[in-house]
């Protein structure tokens, strides 16, 4: 079944030129043309104002999430190496980019961006030029293969994806990108230049361009294929997400540049309810293990099956299959990143916590650096260049310690307020959310959010839970799973909004122990105590559909 865009609200202001970043439950936008400083926040249904940039730009790039996001580039009367960083309320000035581009492109997180492509000069020579971002200065990178501008993008730093855009005519190139150069991917089937997209590597989406085209298309890593048209044809939007839960927004739609459109695999304009559904079950049954990824393309590492585990294995929609194992096995570890670009951390071997870092290519495990503090049971977000660990048990207590990975090394965060282990956490570096857990004494409900040096309090959950697991970003997150007291384990699904829970759709089978992965409309839950080789995906569906004959996603990945 081909999955379907649908009405969302429209932008207070219509613009075309504008960028944006985000997942479909917590977008942000913002610039535009002629030189807006306008910035909007996006809940899912509805925009509302947030701070304005300092410095009014259109054509340029963006990246990151709502409450972490990153503007570079752009035209304000010439090209623009301007870069800034929002927290939520407000932009402030970052470090500027080495070459000032207009119709760039982007991808990544605030702590760990990347631009690329582009125009520069009064001439508008097309520019081949990639910079990474780590928070506060860019650097050069590997050139694209091919020059292009107004391209677009997905991914994160370590596994960028860029496709479509103007070479001396409309391209269909796609260039993937590996943390250091960029190697051709698959074909669009239709070139087009003004293009918006969203996504990541291993399952990227594209929409738009061209002379107000509806054309979708989705990649599976190394080829697209069509997904449902666009309602309003449209060039020059901007577009966040990823590809089962997909955001577009503005551009030139014929007239009123301020549409919204949602993608997903049920028309989200009519009334729905997220559910739980029967995936590809895991090839190795296993408890107490750490994921990372998206629904499309997931990542399951380490566990315990009847022995302390290394076995990593790949999602793609509909079945694992084996990947690189884990160089040291651990079971009660954390995890973040993307299925290019993972990051595990910590855990034990030997009923002994480990310090133990390592960083996944897509193929194989190799060492990160080493945690501050051998611990486990913790929680952990982010990706493989901006991570964060935190609470926990080492060897000797339960821990409330932060720790903030940079690509190389840890270094020490804010604390958490309350100390806990067999806690479950979502979001990024700059943005995190960590949830539940187990005090020493009591089943734990709390939520702290934190913003990239510090935790504050959350609205709690509704149920306190140890052993449950998250996925999502901070204004967006998912909770599932877990055991009260010392038996009970839990089908219990929450729903975080950025300052409160709400109960969602019940997994099909309870379980403790499990890991997750995806955003808080298209989830992945895999393995656990209860069942150690169960997948379930949570996606949407439409009255009247049991959740057995769910729609399923176009299949890509088979």
């Amino acid at each position: 079944m081909t999955n379907v865009w649908s009405s969302g609200g429209n932008l207070n202001t219509g613009r075309r030129y504008l960028a944006g970043c985000g997942v479909m439950k917590a977008g942000l936008s913002f610039g535009g043309f002629a030189t807006q400083v306008v910035t909007e926040e996006y809940d899912g249904s509805s925009w509302v104002s947030g701070g304005d940039l300092n410095t009014g730009r259109y054509a340029l790039g963006g990246c990151g999430v709502q409450r972490a996001g990153l503007s570079f580039g752009g035209w304000v009367d010439a090209d623009s190496a301007v870069t800034e960083e929002y927290n939520g309320a407000s932009w402030s000035v970052g470090g500027n980019l080495n070459t000032a581009r207009r119709y760039l492109a982007g991808c990544g997180v605030q702590m760990a961006g990347l631009s690329f492509g582009g125009n520069t000069g009064d001439n508008g020579s097309v520019s081949a030029v990639t910079e990474e971002y780590n928070g506060s200065s860019w650097s050069s990178s590997n050139s694209l293969s091919t020059a292009r501008n107004t391209l677009a993008g997905g991914g994160v730093q370590q596994a960028g994806l860029s496709f479509g855009g103007m070479v001396t005519e409309a391209s269909a190139t796609t260039e993937e990108y590996n943390g250091t150069s960029w190697s051709a991917g698959g074909n669009l089937n239709t070139a087009r230049e003004g293009l918006s997209g969203c996504g990541v590597q291993q399952a990227g989406l594209s929409f738009g361009g061209g002379g107000w085209l509806t054309t979708t298309e989705e990649y599976n890593g190394s080829s697209w294929v069509s997904g449902g048209d666009l309602n309003n044809g449209r060039l020059n939007a901007s577009g966040c997400g990823v590809l089962l839960a997909g955001l577009t927004f503005g551009g030139d739609d014929g007239g009123s540049y301020n549409t919204t459109e949602h993608y997903a695999p049920v028309d989200l304009s009519k009334s729905y309810s997220m559910v739980w559904s029967s995936g590809g079950n895991l090839g190795t049954a296993r408890t107490a293990l750490a994921g990372c990824g998206v629904l499309m393309a997931g990542l399951s590492f380490g566990g315990y099956t009847t022995a302390v585990s290394a076995v990593t294995e790949e999602y793609n929609g509909s079945s694992w299959s084996s990947g690189g194992n884990l160089g040291t096995a651990r079971t009660g570890l954390a995890g973040c990143g993307v299925l290019m670009a993972g990051l595990s951390f910590g855990g034990a071997a030997n009923y002994t916590s480990q310090n133990v870092t390592e960083e996944y290519n897509g193929s194989s495990w190799s060492a990160g650096g080493n945690l501050s503090t051998a611990t486990q049971t913790m929680g952990g977000c982010g990706v493989q260049m901006a991570g964060l660990c935190f609470g926990g048990a080492t060897d000797d207590a339960i821990t409330n310690i932060t720790e903030e990975y940079n690509g190389s090394s840890w270094s020490s965060g804010g604390n958490l307020s309350t100390s806990r282990q067999n806690l479950a956490g979502c979001g990024v570096q700059m943005a995190g959310l960590s949830f539940g857990g187990w005090t020493g004494s009591q089943d734990s409900a709390v939520t702290e959010e934190y913003n990239g040096s510090s935790w504050s309090s959350g609205g709690a959950l509704n149920t306190g839970r140890k052993f449950l697991a998250g996925c999502g970003v901070q204004m967006a997150g998912l909770s599932f799973g877990g055991r009260i007291g010392s038996t009970t384990k839990l089908k219990i699904t929450e729903e975080y909004n950025g300052s409160s829970w709400s109960t969602g759709g019940n997994l099909g089978t309870a379980r403790e122990k499990l890991a997750g992965s995806g955003v808080q409309m298209a989830g992945l839950s895999f393995g656990g105590v209860g069942g150690s080789s169960v997948t379930e995906e949570y996606l949407p569906i439409l009255p009247g559909i049991g959740a057995g004959l769910q729609p399923a996603p176009l299949v890509l990945f088979t």
